[in-house]
């Protein structure tokens, strides 16, 4: 099955009337590392959870937030063991609803 049709190896928080619509991964060329990419629509809002390798062990810090109008923003470093991951949720969804998604945030199985 093509990794656009498969749910991530990670699960969170999908606000009611969302659905998977699309998952990729990409190598960064600055460092190397893989990043994951899902996108989640209810057919007329959308948001995006990013989930990257990191070195950075700060794990536990308060999240980042931001705010663009309607877009808003929330980033957060986890730690699994010794992987280390910066999760990140970026969409045009509710500055709660965006916390709540990054606040449930897990590897399956964890």
């Amino acid at each position: 099955m093509p990794i656009a049709q498969q749910q991530p190896n990670w699960q969170a928080f999908v606000p009611p009337g969302f659905i998977l619509e699309g998952r990729g991964l990409r190598r960064l060329n600055l460092n190397g590392h893989w990043v994951e990419q899902a996108t989640y629509s209810d057919g007329l809002a959308s948001y995006s959870v990013f989930v990257a390798q990191t070195v950075r062990a700060a794990s536990g810090t308060p999240a980042r937030l931001h705010r663009w109008g309607a877009m808003t923003a929330a980033e957060q470093i986890r730690t699994d063991g010794l992987t280390h991951v910066r999760v990140s949720v970026l969409g045009s969804i509710p500055l709660e609803t965006t916390l709540q998604i990054l606040s449930s945030w897990r590897i399956n199985g964890t």
